[in-house]
């Protein structure tokens, strides 16, 4: 709350990454009704975005992308 979708994203990719991300572009929105790719019944907003990494790309996984990569392997 209180925070522009522009700002979450930086700070997500930072948080999930260790990232610096530069040229956000917005690129569509989606409605997702009742997805079974999530874990309840729900109807989410999804904003889609493009960005580059700042400098050289060197990718820290914090403990939530590393459970999510591990359950994926």
């Amino acid at each position: 709350m209180g925070e522009t979708s522009t700002d979450a994203l930086r700070r997500e990719i930072k948080e999930e990454t260790d990232l610096e991300i530069a040229d956000i572009c917005f690129v569509m929105v989606q409605d997702c009704i009742h997805s079974r790719e999530f874990y309840r019944d729900a109807h989410f907003i999804l904003l889609n975005y493009t960005c580059r990494c700042r400098g050289e790309p060197h990718v820290i996984l914090n403990d939530e992308a590393r459970e999510f990569r591990l359950g994926y392997a």
